[in-house]
């Protein structure tokens, strides 16, 4: 666990030989795993802003991200600068053809943001999850599972042999 003056973080270090048990997707919510594409990247933004803004997170302890979601072009600009993370974006798409649900992973030696830069260094053979989220509606009926599922996959054929998360309080 590492203390900081704003947030707490634990940092979860998974070895990728490891079994552990998901929960296995409701076939009546959701059809699929796809990489981000230009199609998806505004839901997935708009579940980005609906994750941030609403479960009380704060920047830099002190301002809600709900005061300052990205825009769709903000978002998409991100993206579009460093498009090898288009590919380690992954949404999960219910039976609607609906985005339920957002993971982005990054690998050791993919240029990333500055923000994300910032909170966790990625060590050689390690994959980060530096975000995921499932709306409100879908949570609790796999996509999650099946989002991680997919970042264990990406993360082992990239060369990762351990895969991490940090979680901030609140969560």
């Amino acid at each position: 666990v590492i203390l900081n003056v704003f947030a707490v973080i634990l940092y979860v270090k998974r070895n990728l030989s490891l079994c552990y048990k998901m929960s296995t997707p409701t076939s009546e919510i959701m059809t699929r795993v796809e990489v981000l594409s230009e199609a998806t990247l505004s839901d997935a933004n708009r579940i980005n802003n609906e994750f941030m803004g609403t479960t009380g997170k704060h920047c830099c302890g002190c301002c809600s991200y709900a005061w300052c979601p990205d825009s769709d072009s903000e978002f998409a600009s991100n993206y579009r600068k460093r498009p090898e993370q288009m590919n380690l974006t992954a949404v999960a798409v219910g039976k609607d053809d609906t985005v339920i649900g957002v993971l982005k992973l990054s690998v050791y030696g993919v240029q990333r943001n500055f923000f994300e830069a910032g909170l966790h260094t990625i060590d050689p053979g390690e994959a980060y999850v530096e975000w995921v989220a499932v709306t409100k509606n879908a949570r609790g009926q796999g996509a999650g599972s099946l989002l991680m599922q997919w970042a264990e996959t990406t993360a082992r054929e990239r060369g990762a042999t351990t895969i991490t998360l940090g979680v901030v309080s609140g969560n």
